[in-house]
């Protein structure tokens, strides 16, 4: 392994994305690593490390913000101490967004977060065209494009309206209403759309929001002028496209937003996004606007000279929690622009079945690290993987009848250097590396909690509380005792 990408078997805090264990010279072990602004790909089938081996590692040691995206707890539980370590240098937070579950998650009361929370005009276009992306809106419908801009039409002017409301600002169960009311037959001048429209219109003249107040507000009295089927099928689309916060608990928890994008990334803070895998598919658009409404911040930042650390989008099982229609552009950008990405998946035709083939095999390539773990069918990704290493020339050499005797000859042909059989026996805690234009490597990708340089970092989440629990009463005990003195 080249000595730029690995460094000496220790957990230390780095700002690039882990792919697993080598050896050096001598035969020590050295952890192999990208560089500052590669992303890795990883593909395997169930229960083969792909989590255990390279996901948690790779939180456990991402010395920048942190969103991790996982179905299962596992991630959080063994990682979340850890990340408070770094929280607490920073001045960070650890923070779980669990849109689906009320109470607390893992002991933590999550945070919440309102789509109608901006006021930058430039924010809000940005994650209303991510929410009708994610959602599909108009997908399969005739007239497609024209629904999708009228539900665009609607939802900008609602949320910037809605961020302003005098009583309720930034609550996006305010919007819920505004568009549930927006179906029911009645006259204009009573319509709900009358309301976020006077919103905008004194907000022109009372903040100074001009152009986008005027500009949305005129898009609404457009909708409000529409015929009444075409009108309401612009509500109709527009409640297709937050179908995400159909569930009570969803829609309770865009209240209000809790955390301010700019600070988190500013001070090292982890936000872990936990979704039990039957909401999923629900609230994926929701997510999606979250991830990107963070990125977008992270690139602003980065261009202003303001990231002091980069930020990593850890995305494990990918397809089946949160797939995000700019994940290409996010891969391909995000590395000159302050984000990594490290994602996995269990077969690369999730992808397709998600991202179509074209947009799959898009994020396949922008994938600068590309991991594969063995027990890969060719339809899951071995063939890709296999034609990605290359081929290699054959020459055989070979005799031939001429009319002035026997004569040797040579023949040429081109065969895979590693064939989708061969790929597929890679044996247990192995995986092959596919980095840029290096030869291919095999890595070491055993359990991290079987490794005594990770374990001893793996402290649980429940045994963390309890210490920083009995550290702050042993606190507050000495400075009560100190304060007689004091007097």
């Amino acid at each position: 392994m080249p000595r730029r990408l690995s460094v000496r078997a220790r957990v230390r805090w780095y700002e690039r994305v882990f792919l697993g264990w080598t050896e050096g010279w001598f035969g020590g072990p050295r952890f192999a690593f990208g560089l500052t602004e590669d992303s890795v790909g990883v593909v395997g089938p169930t229960r083969v490390n792909k989590t255990a081996g390279i996901g948690i590692p790779q939180v456990l040691m991402w010395g920048g913000p942190l969103i991790s995206l996982a179905p299962k707890p596992q991630m959080f539980r063994d990682t979340a101490a850890r990340r408070r370590e770094l929280a607490k240098i920073q001045g960070g937070h650890v923070l779980i967004y669990a849109p689906t579950v009320r109470g607390r998650v893992e002991g933590v009361v999550p945070v919440r977060f309102s789509p109608a929370g901006a006021t930058d005009p430039t924010e809000i276009t940005l994650r209303v065209d991510s929410w009708t992306e994610a959602a599909g809106t108009g997908k399969n419908v005739e007239n497609s494009d024209h629904w999708r801009e009228g539900a665009k039409r609607l939802l900008r002017g609602l949320f910037l309206a809605c961020a302003h409301h005098p009583r309720q600002a930034g609550d996006f169960t305010v919007v819920h209403e505004w568009l549930s009311a927006g179906l029911a037959e009645g006259p204009l001048d009573s319509h709900p759309l009358q309301e976020p429209i006077g919103i905008l219109r004194g907000l022109s003249i009372l903040k100074g929001d001009k152009y986008a107040a005027d500009h949305w507000a005129s898009e609404l009295e457009g909708v409000l002028g529409a015929t009444g089927n075409e009108r309401r099928g612009f509500f109709s689309a527009a409640m297709t496209t937050v179908a995400a916060v159909s569930n009570p608990a969803v829609l309770r928890s865009t209240e209000a937003t809790d955390f301010d994008a700019e600070e988190f990334l500013l001070s090292g803070s982890s936000l872990y996004i936990v979704s039990p895998t039957e909401h999923q598919r629900a609230v994926a658009p929701l997510l999606s606007m979250l991830i990107q409404s963070i990125v977008h911040t992270a690139y602003r930042l980065h261009g202003e000279g303001r990231l002091p650390h980069r930020l990593l989008l850890s995305l494990d099982d990918l397809a089946n929690c949160a797939p995000l229609p700019q994940l290409e552009s996010i891969i391909s950008q995000g590395g000159g622009q302050g984000v990594n990405v490290a994602w996995n998946l269990q077969s690369l035709a999730q992808n397709e079945l998600n991202y179509g083939a074209a947009a799959a095999k898009a994020i396949w390539n922008a994938t600068r690290c590309k991991i594969g773990f063995g027990g890969l069918d060719s339809e899951s990704g071995a063939d890709s993987m296999s034609a990605a290493i290359g081929d290699e020339r054959v020459v055989v050499a070979g005799q031939s009848e001429t009319e002035k005797g026997p004569r040797g000859s040579k023949h040429v042909y081109w065969r895979r250097l590693l064939s989708p059989s061969q790929l597929r026996e890679i044996p247990d805690g192995w995986a092959l590396l596919l980095y840029h234009n290096l030869p291919v490597r095999m890595l070491r990708e055993p359990l991290a909690a079987k490794r005594h340089q990770m374990s001893r970092h793996m402290k649980p989440w429940a045994v963390a509380e309890a210490e920083l629990e009995a550290a702050t009463r042993s606190a507050e005990a000495t400075e009560a005792d100190a304060a007689p003195w004091e007097a």
